[in-house]
Protein backbone atom coordinates (compact mmCIF):
# COMPACT_ATOMS: atom_id res chain seq x y z
CA UNK A 1 0.00 0.00 0.00
CA UNK A 2 0.92 3.66 -0.34
CA UNK A 3 1.10 4.03 3.43
CA UNK A 4 3.48 1.08 3.83
CA UNK A 5 5.63 2.32 0.96
CA UNK A 6 5.84 5.75 2.56
CA UNK A 7 6.74 4.16 5.90
CA UNK A 8 9.47 2.10 4.25
CA UNK A 9 10.93 5.19 2.59
CA UNK A 10 10.78 7.05 5.88
CA UNK A 11 12.68 4.25 7.62
CA UNK A 12 15.33 4.23 4.90
CA UNK A 13 15.75 8.00 5.13
CA UNK A 14 15.96 7.79 8.92
CA UNK A 15 18.51 5.01 8.69
CA UNK A 16 20.65 6.97 6.24
CA UNK A 17 20.41 10.06 8.42
CA UNK A 18 21.36 8.00 11.46
CA UNK A 19 24.46 6.66 9.74
CA UNK A 20 25.43 10.15 8.65
CA UNK A 21 24.92 11.54 12.15
CA UNK A 22 26.98 8.73 13.66
CA UNK A 23 29.98 9.88 11.63
CA UNK A 24 29.76 13.51 12.74
CA UNK A 25 31.94 14.68 15.67
CA UNK A 26 28.83 15.05 17.83
CA UNK A 27 27.57 11.60 16.90
CA UNK A 28 30.96 9.98 17.52
CA UNK A 29 31.30 11.72 20.90
CA UNK A 30 27.81 10.70 21.98
CA UNK A 31 28.35 7.09 20.93
CA UNK A 32 31.74 6.96 22.63
CA UNK A 33 30.30 8.40 25.84
CA UNK A 34 27.51 5.82 25.73
CA UNK A 35 29.95 2.91 25.36
CA UNK A 36 32.13 4.21 28.19
CA UNK A 37 29.04 4.55 30.38
CA UNK A 38 28.18 0.92 29.67
CA UNK A 39 31.69 -0.16 30.67
CA UNK A 40 31.58 1.95 33.82
CA UNK A 41 28.20 0.47 34.79
CA UNK A 42 29.63 -3.04 34.34
CA UNK A 43 32.52 -2.17 36.66
CA UNK A 44 30.07 -0.78 39.23
CA UNK A 45 28.06 -4.01 39.13
CA UNK A 46 31.31 -5.91 39.61
CA UNK A 47 31.97 -3.85 42.76
CA UNK A 48 28.74 -5.13 44.28
CA UNK A 49 29.89 -8.77 44.10
CA UNK A 50 33.68 -8.73 44.57
CA UNK A 51 36.08 -9.40 47.42
CA UNK A 52 39.18 -7.68 48.74
CA UNK A 53 40.28 -10.96 50.34
CA UNK A 54 41.05 -12.99 47.21
CA UNK A 55 44.31 -14.92 47.66
CA UNK A 56 46.98 -14.93 44.95
CA UNK A 57 47.56 -17.91 42.68
CA UNK A 58 50.49 -19.35 44.61
CA UNK A 59 50.17 -23.08 44.02
CA UNK A 60 47.75 -23.61 46.87
CA UNK A 61 44.02 -24.18 46.64
CA UNK A 62 42.49 -24.74 43.24
CA UNK A 63 39.53 -26.89 42.30
CA UNK A 64 40.90 -30.44 42.59
CA UNK A 65 39.54 -31.12 39.09
CA UNK A 66 41.21 -32.10 35.85
CA UNK A 67 41.99 -29.28 33.43
CA UNK A 68 41.50 -29.01 29.68
CA UNK A 69 43.47 -25.94 28.55
CA UNK A 70 42.44 -24.53 25.15
CA UNK A 71 44.92 -22.41 23.21
CA UNK A 72 44.12 -19.75 20.66
CA UNK A 73 44.97 -18.83 17.11
CA UNK A 74 48.61 -19.34 16.25
CA UNK A 75 49.22 -21.75 19.14
CA UNK A 76 50.79 -25.17 18.61
CA UNK A 77 51.58 -28.37 20.47
CA UNK A 78 49.29 -30.55 22.68
CA UNK A 79 48.09 -32.74 24.25
CA UNK A 80 50.87 -33.10 26.85
CA UNK A 81 52.92 -30.07 25.81
CA UNK A 82 51.86 -26.56 26.76
CA UNK A 83 50.17 -24.68 23.92
CA UNK A 84 50.05 -21.32 25.70
CA UNK A 85 51.73 -19.82 28.75
CA UNK A 86 49.12 -20.70 31.37
CA UNK A 87 50.69 -21.10 34.82
CA UNK A 88 48.83 -24.26 35.76
CA UNK A 89 50.96 -25.00 38.82
CA UNK A 90 50.17 -21.59 40.29
CA UNK A 91 46.49 -22.52 39.94
CA UNK A 92 46.97 -25.71 41.96
CA UNK A 93 46.91 -28.30 39.17
CA UNK A 94 49.37 -31.20 39.14
CA UNK A 95 51.06 -31.82 35.81
CA UNK A 96 49.23 -35.13 35.38
CA UNK A 97 45.88 -33.35 35.77
CA UNK A 98 46.45 -31.05 32.77
CA UNK A 99 45.66 -31.80 29.13
CA UNK A 100 45.98 -29.30 26.29
CA UNK A 101 43.32 -29.23 23.61
CA UNK A 102 44.47 -30.15 20.11
CA UNK A 103 43.13 -28.58 16.91
CA UNK A 104 44.36 -31.65 14.99
CA UNK A 105 41.73 -34.16 13.78
CA UNK A 106 43.54 -37.02 15.53
CA UNK A 107 43.93 -35.09 18.80
CA UNK A 108 47.71 -35.22 18.63
CA UNK A 109 50.21 -32.38 18.33
CA UNK A 110 49.01 -29.65 15.97
CA UNK A 111 50.67 -26.90 13.95
CA UNK A 112 49.76 -23.21 14.16
CA UNK A 113 48.16 -23.34 10.72
CA UNK A 114 45.57 -25.81 12.04
CA UNK A 115 44.15 -23.09 14.31
CA UNK A 116 42.98 -21.17 11.22
CA UNK A 117 40.19 -23.61 10.39
CA UNK A 118 36.46 -23.44 11.06
CA UNK A 119 35.63 -22.91 14.71
CA UNK A 120 32.63 -25.26 14.71
CA UNK A 121 34.94 -28.08 13.71
CA UNK A 122 37.31 -27.08 16.53
CA UNK A 123 34.37 -27.20 18.95
CA UNK A 124 33.57 -30.70 17.73
CA UNK A 125 37.16 -31.78 18.39
CA UNK A 126 36.98 -30.35 21.90
CA UNK A 127 33.83 -32.42 22.46
CA UNK A 128 35.64 -35.54 21.27
CA UNK A 129 38.65 -34.92 23.48
CA UNK A 130 36.46 -34.34 26.53
CA UNK A 131 34.66 -37.60 25.79
CA UNK A 132 38.07 -39.27 25.75
CA UNK A 133 38.78 -37.74 29.16
CA UNK A 134 35.53 -39.21 30.46
CA UNK A 135 36.51 -42.66 29.20
CA UNK A 136 39.96 -42.42 30.79
CA UNK A 137 38.80 -40.79 34.05
CA UNK A 138 35.11 -41.70 34.49
CA UNK A 139 33.18 -39.12 36.44
CA UNK A 140 36.21 -36.86 37.06
CA UNK A 141 35.19 -33.21 36.79
CA UNK A 142 37.01 -31.11 34.18
CA UNK A 143 37.67 -27.37 34.27
CA UNK A 144 38.05 -25.48 30.98
CA UNK A 145 40.52 -22.60 30.81
CA UNK A 146 40.99 -21.01 27.41
CA UNK A 147 43.02 -18.22 25.89
CA UNK A 148 42.03 -15.95 23.01
CA UNK A 149 40.28 -17.83 20.17
CA UNK A 150 40.25 -20.89 22.42
CA UNK A 151 37.44 -19.27 24.40
CA UNK A 152 35.26 -19.21 21.28
CA UNK A 153 36.05 -22.91 20.73
CA UNK A 154 34.73 -23.47 24.25
CA UNK A 155 31.63 -21.42 23.39
CA UNK A 156 30.95 -23.67 20.41
CA UNK A 157 31.37 -26.79 22.50
CA UNK A 158 29.01 -25.55 25.20
CA UNK A 159 26.40 -24.23 22.78
CA UNK A 160 26.40 -26.93 20.12
CA UNK A 161 27.71 -30.16 21.62
CA UNK A 162 27.65 -30.33 25.40
CA UNK A 163 24.77 -32.03 27.16
CA UNK A 164 25.06 -32.24 30.94
CA UNK A 165 22.77 -35.28 30.88
CA UNK A 166 24.92 -37.21 28.42
CA UNK A 167 27.16 -39.65 30.33
CA UNK A 168 29.65 -39.59 27.45
CA UNK A 169 30.81 -36.19 28.70
CA UNK A 170 32.61 -35.55 31.98
CA UNK A 171 31.05 -33.16 34.47
CA UNK A 172 32.17 -29.66 33.48
CA UNK A 173 33.54 -27.69 36.40
CA UNK A 174 34.59 -24.06 36.12
CA UNK A 175 34.99 -22.32 32.75
CA UNK A 176 37.42 -19.40 32.50
CA UNK A 177 38.51 -17.53 29.39
CA UNK A 178 41.37 -15.07 29.05
CA UNK A 179 41.17 -12.30 26.42
CA UNK A 180 38.71 -14.29 24.30
CA UNK A 181 36.75 -12.52 21.53
CA UNK A 182 33.32 -13.84 22.49
CA UNK A 183 31.76 -10.86 20.68
CA UNK A 184 34.20 -10.95 17.77
CA UNK A 185 37.47 -9.16 17.09
CA UNK A 186 37.46 -5.59 15.72
CA UNK A 187 40.66 -6.31 13.78
CA UNK A 188 38.92 -9.22 12.06
CA UNK A 189 36.05 -6.88 11.19
CA UNK A 190 38.48 -4.31 9.78
CA UNK A 191 40.24 -7.02 7.76
CA UNK A 192 36.89 -8.05 6.27
CA UNK A 193 36.25 -4.43 5.26
CA UNK A 194 39.62 -4.18 3.57
CA UNK A 195 39.16 -7.45 1.73
CA UNK A 196 35.81 -6.22 0.42
CA UNK A 197 37.60 -4.07 -2.18
CA UNK A 198 40.19 -5.13 -4.77
CA UNK A 199 42.74 -2.55 -3.61
CA UNK A 200 42.19 -3.34 0.06
CA UNK A 201 42.50 -7.07 -0.63
CA UNK A 202 45.87 -6.59 -2.30
CA UNK A 203 47.11 -4.46 0.61
CA UNK A 204 45.97 -7.02 3.20
CA UNK A 205 47.46 -9.93 1.27
CA UNK A 206 50.77 -8.11 0.86
CA UNK A 207 50.90 -7.18 4.53
CA UNK A 208 50.07 -10.74 5.54
CA UNK A 209 53.28 -11.93 3.93
CA UNK A 210 55.34 -9.77 6.29
CA UNK A 211 53.37 -9.74 9.57
CA UNK A 212 53.10 -12.53 12.20
CA UNK A 213 49.32 -12.67 11.87
CA UNK A 214 47.02 -15.36 10.47
CA UNK A 215 45.76 -14.88 6.90
CA UNK A 216 42.91 -12.36 6.79
CA UNK A 217 40.83 -14.79 4.74
CA UNK A 218 41.36 -17.76 7.09
CA UNK A 219 38.04 -19.36 8.11
CA UNK A 220 38.51 -18.64 11.80
CA UNK A 221 39.39 -14.98 11.13
CA UNK A 222 36.30 -14.56 8.95
CA UNK A 223 34.17 -16.12 11.69
CA UNK A 224 35.58 -13.71 14.28
CA UNK A 225 34.32 -10.76 12.23
CA UNK A 226 31.80 -9.14 14.59
CA UNK A 227 29.12 -9.22 11.87
CA UNK A 228 29.67 -12.84 10.84
CA UNK A 229 26.72 -15.27 10.59
CA UNK A 230 28.79 -17.61 12.77
CA UNK A 231 28.72 -15.24 15.75
CA UNK A 232 25.05 -14.38 15.26
CA UNK A 233 24.13 -18.05 15.34
CA UNK A 234 26.52 -18.83 18.20
CA UNK A 235 24.80 -16.42 20.56
CA UNK A 236 21.24 -17.08 19.42
CA UNK A 237 20.88 -18.91 22.74
CA UNK A 238 22.34 -18.43 26.19
CA UNK A 239 24.90 -20.77 27.70
CA UNK A 240 23.64 -24.04 29.18
CA UNK A 241 22.29 -23.86 32.70
CA UNK A 242 24.64 -24.50 35.62
CA UNK A 243 27.78 -23.49 33.70
CA UNK A 244 29.98 -21.33 35.94
CA UNK A 245 31.65 -19.00 33.41
CA UNK A 246 34.20 -16.27 34.15
CA UNK A 247 35.64 -14.12 31.37
CA UNK A 248 38.74 -12.00 31.93
CA UNK A 249 39.95 -9.15 29.73
CA UNK A 250 43.11 -7.02 29.78
CA UNK A 251 42.76 -3.24 29.90
CA UNK A 252 45.34 -2.51 27.21
CA UNK A 253 44.90 -5.56 24.97
CA UNK A 254 44.88 -4.40 21.34
CA UNK A 255 44.32 -7.83 19.78
CA UNK A 256 41.15 -8.59 21.75
CA UNK A 257 39.93 -5.41 23.46
CA UNK A 258 38.13 -6.00 26.74
CA UNK A 259 34.93 -4.66 25.15
CA UNK A 260 34.73 -7.96 23.26
CA UNK A 261 35.06 -10.51 26.08
CA UNK A 262 31.49 -10.38 27.46
CA UNK A 263 29.51 -13.61 27.76
CA UNK A 264 25.75 -13.56 28.46
CA UNK A 265 25.28 -14.78 32.02
CA UNK A 266 29.03 -14.88 32.72
CA UNK A 267 31.14 -12.99 35.25
CA UNK A 268 33.41 -10.42 33.60
CA UNK A 269 36.54 -8.92 35.14
CA UNK A 270 38.93 -6.51 33.41
CA UNK A 271 42.44 -6.52 34.89
CA UNK A 272 45.54 -4.42 34.44
CA UNK A 273 48.15 -6.75 32.97
CA UNK A 274 51.79 -5.91 33.60
CA UNK A 275 53.30 -5.26 30.17
CA UNK A 276 52.95 -3.08 27.10
CA UNK A 277 49.79 -2.97 24.96
CA UNK A 278 51.29 -5.38 22.45
CA UNK A 279 52.20 -7.80 25.26
CA UNK A 280 48.95 -7.88 27.22
CA UNK A 281 47.33 -10.50 25.01
CA UNK A 282 50.13 -13.03 25.34
CA UNK A 283 50.94 -12.15 28.96
CA UNK A 284 47.49 -12.51 30.50
CA UNK A 285 47.61 -16.35 30.95
CA UNK A 286 50.43 -15.98 33.50
CA UNK A 287 49.77 -12.47 34.83
CA UNK A 288 49.35 -12.43 38.66
CA UNK A 289 46.27 -10.19 38.54
CA UNK A 290 44.55 -12.41 36.00
CA UNK A 291 45.53 -15.62 37.82
CA UNK A 292 44.10 -14.23 41.05
CA UNK A 293 40.76 -13.96 39.26
CA UNK A 294 41.12 -17.48 37.85
CA UNK A 295 41.84 -18.93 41.30
CA UNK A 296 38.81 -17.17 42.76
CA UNK A 297 36.63 -18.66 40.02
CA UNK A 298 38.05 -22.16 40.52
CA UNK A 299 37.35 -21.96 44.25
CA UNK A 300 33.87 -20.48 43.75
CA UNK A 301 34.87 -17.24 45.44
CA UNK A 302 33.74 -13.73 44.45
CA UNK A 303 36.19 -12.16 41.99
CA UNK A 304 38.88 -9.81 43.32
CA UNK A 305 37.75 -6.19 43.49
CA UNK A 306 39.06 -3.76 40.88
CA UNK A 307 39.77 -0.27 42.23
CA UNK A 308 38.28 2.99 41.01
CA UNK A 309 41.23 4.09 38.86
CA UNK A 310 41.71 0.69 37.22
CA UNK A 311 37.96 0.29 36.87
CA UNK A 312 37.66 3.54 34.94
CA UNK A 313 40.68 2.69 32.81
CA UNK A 314 39.07 -0.68 32.11
CA UNK A 315 35.99 1.13 30.81
CA UNK A 316 37.69 3.90 28.81
CA UNK A 317 40.83 2.38 27.26
CA UNK A 318 39.26 -0.75 25.70
CA UNK A 319 36.47 1.41 24.25
CA UNK A 320 39.01 3.71 22.61
CA UNK A 321 41.00 0.75 21.26
CA UNK A 322 37.88 -0.78 19.74
CA UNK A 323 36.86 2.51 18.12
CA UNK A 324 40.30 3.00 16.59
CA UNK A 325 40.31 -0.53 15.19
CA UNK A 326 36.82 -0.09 13.75
CA UNK A 327 38.06 3.11 12.10
CA UNK A 328 40.76 1.10 10.35
CA UNK A 329 37.99 -0.47 8.30
CA UNK A 330 36.66 2.94 7.26
CA UNK A 331 39.74 4.20 5.45
CA UNK A 332 39.10 5.34 1.85
CA UNK A 333 41.00 2.49 0.21
CA UNK A 334 38.31 0.01 1.17
CA UNK A 335 35.40 1.95 -0.25
CA UNK A 336 33.43 -0.17 -2.68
Amino acid sequence: TLASAEARVAREVAGTAGVALAHTPAGIAASLASDIAVGTAAWWRHRQHCSDESPPADGNGGSGHLLMAVGGIGSAGAPDDSTFALDTRALGYRDDEVTYFSYAPDGRAYAASQTYGELREAGRRLAEQLQRSQREHPGREVDLIAHSQGGVVVDVFLQDFYDAGDPAYPPIGTVVTLSSPHEGAPLATAAAEWRASPVGRRVVDAAGDHLPFPPADAPSVRELDERSPFLRELWAHRLPDHVDFTTIGATDDVLVPATQVDVPGGTKVVVNVGGGPLDDHSTIPHDPNALRVVRAALEDRPPPCVGVVEGLRGAVVPTLITRIEHALGDVPVVSR
